[in-house]
């Protein structure tokens, strides 16, 4: 008599649990979906960030312009490097630049933004973001150009560099090569910036 009572509450016990064991399956399931889904997000982002483009401009030192550059609307990335154009790469393509050896390339930054960000005005704001700047003969290291890679660029920077009346100066021609420069080159600005801040002494309260 004892062995059916057992028997009989035992059924009864993995009845009251079945339908908990089916609702901790499927609260299973729908959290593993969430999760597949959070980790396809990064995915679909990194594929939108490879359409993005880039243009490289020389706009004096390329320490100077990074942060402004990178306030820029649909500006994603700047890299800084060593830049030649199609005019002026007569054999030194084939030069291995470095900040201390850098033969006939320039100091330019390549700026890497969302491809619907080319218009006059993107190409205005790429200008602006060293408006000082102006190249001299003696230091031809620092040259102000705007180096493109296609039509469309090529297009927008000539009407940005018109309405900025900046023809004497500015050179617009297409890019031949882009070696990127020495890490201790990325980001200098910033870096510089937040030295100065942890030095300066701290304002009394």
């Amino acid at each position: 008599m004892l062995r059916v009572v057992v028997l009989v509450l035992s059924l009864n016990f993995s009845q009251q649990l079945a339908p908990q064991a089916r609702v901790s399956t499927a609260s299973s399931c729908r959290h593993r979906e969430q999760a597949s889904r959070r980790s396809a997000a990064p995915t679909a982002a990194a594929h939108a960030a490879e359409d993005a483009k880039d243009v490289v401009v020389a706009l004096g030192c390329f320490w100077l312009p990074q942060s402004n550059l990178l306030a820029i609307p649909g500006v994603r990335r700047v890299t800084a490097g060593y830049a030649i154009s199609v005019s002026d790469n007569d054999g030194g393509g084939s030069h291995s630049p470095s900040f201390n050896d850098i033969g006939p390339f320039c100091e330019a930054l390549r700026v890497t933004y969302l491809p619907d960000a080319v218009d006059d005005a993107f190409f205005t704001a790429l200008l602006a973001s060293n408006p000082k700047f102006r190249p001299t003969p003696a230091k031809p290291r620092y040259r102000a150009a705007i180096l493109y890679s296609e039509e469309a660029q090529r297009a927008a920077a000539l009407q940005a560099v018109r309405a900025a009346s900046a023809e004497s100066y500015v050179t617009v021609d297409e890019l031949a090569s882009f070696v990127v420069a020495e890490d201790r080159h990325q980001g200098r600005a910033e870096r510089i910036l937040a030295a100065l801040a942890s030095a300066s002494p701290a304002k009394a309260g």
